[in-house]
């Protein structure tokens, strides 16, 4: 190692390395070497300074040697840690990043969407070779095809969300507030109030969207995206397809012959009236209205005869439109009755009135 002034500076500041400290304090224990690179002040100040024993001067010397290297050790580590914090950081930040970008990425995969990291969703499963019709809890009405399901998780918070399997048509409630939106293969279809059916097999070559009523949006996944289908909007009458292998899309009119099978209208025991549509009361007694609504609409309602034996109502319960806990309540705001929601459906209740008790006045003789 070649000892020079600016190693010696260096080495008199504490900045030398290990192998630097011990070659410098060899060096200049020649007196040749140190009267050659000492200047005239150092060395006075060195000579007149008291002599010291040679042995004690070595430990002092090894103690020197030690806080130098102590430093320089003090410096690596504090560069080591450094070091490490940063590579921590930077893999830290790789993983959420990673994270959020694949988490980003499942919210807009519709058709990867799954409902069993969540709560148990509820399944409404078509084996038979006809049409099902069931009632959602909004209110709103799905006729699920052969061989075709719908899942879905309660309607809690601001969506109403559907995933279906096959082909189904929807009668949907209108809530403006709540979306109501269908996930089928690899779109979205949204609508607040509306008639439209959608088939979506899985061995079929096409995904349709049918809008009978109403209007509609649909939304591609991340998948389509990247096959450039874009979002559309459908008015009455217009019809979506998309074909999955080349990812053609077309809207085109139709002529809807028998959008919805219409029965003739049904009038029952009790002599309430029931289309496809809806179900009509005529002056018919509360009674019969709860009975029918009951059968109808597959919910419990629990009522007192004595305490709605002479109440009658006329009015009309509309499929998709209505639901049963607005319809009920506004049933009995008319007749001074309660409704309260149960686990097993609907109670009914008569509402007392509070009357003031009449002022009797003294006539004076």
């Amino acid at each position: 190692m070649q000892i020079d002034q600016n190693l010696i500076d260096k080495f008199f500041a504490g900045k030398c390395s290990k192998e630097e400290a011990i070659a410098v304090s060899r060096f200049l224990k020649a007196p040749v070497n140190f009267n050659t690179y000492m200047d005239e002040v150092e060395k006075e100040e060195m000579e007149s300074a008291p002599q010291i024993d040679n042995r004690i001067s070595e430990q002092m010397m090894e103690r020197i040697l030690d806080r130098i290297f102590d430093r320089q050790n003090r410096r690596d580590t504090r560069i080591r840690v450094f070091s490490y914090a940063a590579a921590v950081l930077l893999i830290v930040s790789t993983v959420i990043l990673y994270q959020y970008t694949s988490q980003q990425t499942r919210n807009q995969s519709f058709g990867n969407i799954s409902l069993k990291m969540q709560k148990t969703p509820i399944v409404l499963k078509n084996k038979s070779s006809r049409t099902e019709k069931y009632d959602l809890p909004d209110g709103s009405i799905v006729e699920i095809e052969p061989y075709s399901e719908i899942s879905y998780l309660p309607f809690i918070g601001n969506k109403r969300d559907i995933f279906l399997k096959g082909a189904a048509l929807f009668r949907v409630h209108k809530d403006k507030k709540r979306p109501f939106t269908v996930y089928a293969s690899n779109l979205a279809t949204t609508a607040l109030g509306t008639i439209f059916r959608i088939s979506a097999h899985h061995r079929s070559r096409f995904i349709k969207v049918k809008l009978i009523e109403g209007k509609v949006v649909i939304k591609p996944d991340n998948k389509l995206l990247a096959a450039r289908v874009t979002t559309v909007y459908l008015t009455s009458g217009q019809c979506f397809s998309l074909n999955k292998k080349n990812y053609a899309t077309k809207v085109s009119e139709f002529v809807q012959k028998d959008p919805i099978k219409i029965a003739d209208p049904v009038v029952s025991g009790d002599g309430a009236t029931i289309t496809s549509d809806a179900i009509v009361f005529n002056n018919q007694s509360l009674v019969t209205v709860f009975n029918v609504l009951s059968k109808e609409l597959n919910i419990k309602i629990d009522y007192q005869k004595n305490s709605i034996r002479k109440k009658v109502f006329s009015g009309k319960y509309e499929f998709g439109r209505d639901d049963p806990a607005g319809f009920l309540n506004m049933i009995c705001a008319l007749n001074n009755l309660t409704v309260s929601k149960t686990t097993m459906g609907y109670t009914i209740k008569y509402e007392l009135i509070n009357r003031k008790p009449a002022i009797k006045l003294k006539l004076n003789d």
